[in-house]
């Protein structure tokens, strides 16, 4: 479900007081579309093992859910999250963004009822995460 789009750009600051200490951060941007059924909720990403910094982005295209709800967690802790809401009929959507520093997890809530129209909330992510080199 997520796609890599840009990997591993690492930029390095050397210090002006010589090579001795050095901050080294990778920078990514990932991706990805989904599609979580009404009454549902889906973790669309996940940290491998670290938390990161930078700015999430959702992309609400349609759905059944009234407001799409986008839980941003750090371990085990909610730290914020978006609400976004459904566009009129015959509009493009709507999005929301949000810049954070330490996060590891991105929920997304369909929490709509179903009915003959859809069955899903369907949309976009993408996050441009930094985090230190290892």
């Amino acid at each position: 479900m997520t796609k890599l789009v840009n990997h591993n750009k690492c930029s390095c600051n050397h210090h002006k007081t010589g090579p001795k200490k050095q901050d080294c951060f990778i920078k990514d941007e990932i991706c990805g579309n989904f599609t979580i059924n009404c009454g549902c909720k889906d973790d669309v990403w996940t940290s491998p093992s670290f938390p990161v910094s930078g700015s999430i982005t959702v992309f609400y295209e349609s759905g059944c859910a009234g407001t799409l709800l986008v839980n941003i967690f750090s371990g085990i802790n909610k730290i914020d999250t978006l609400m976004i809401p459904l566009a009129c009929e015959g509009k493009n959507g709507n999005s929301k963004s949000i810049t954070l520093k330490n996060f590891n997890r991105l929920e997304i809530c369909c929490l709509g009822s179903c009915h003959d129209k859809c069955k899903a909330c369907i949309g976009r992510f993408c996050l441009n995460i930094n985090y230190r080199c290892m």
